[in-house]
């Protein structure tokens, strides 16, 4: 079984160049705390390449830090619907709804 690699970057469509390229932004204004202008970098890319997880896991962390937590649970559910084995957002979902109630 040998992993699955990704696409040649020559094969990327330009959404998806934009999607990386706003998802880098986004992780760059969050290392700064900048956690409003990276939210919205995360989510363009977000909208940009509706296949990529990525965004959306970095999308729970800011949501959560900036009491966003309907958008956070939110994002976790998207996330676990496209990818139900990811076990760090499926424990950082039980733990939103846990301190939502």
């Amino acid at each position: 079984f040998a992993p699955a690699q990704p696409p040649a970057a020559d094969a990327w469509t330009p959404a998806h160049r934009d999607a990386l390229a706003r998802y880098g932004a986004g992780l760059f204004q969050a290392r700064r705390d900048r956690l409003l202008t990276a939210a919205a970098a995360f989510e363009k890319a977000a909208k940009d390449d509706p296949l990529a997880t990525e965004p959306l896991k970095e999308l729970i962390r800011v949501y959560s830090q900036t009491g966003r937590e309907p958008d956070a649970v939110r994002a976790a559910r998207t996330v676990l619907e496209r990818d139900p084995t990811d076990a760090a957002t499926a424990h950082a979902l039980a733990r939103l709804l846990h301190d939502l109630g």
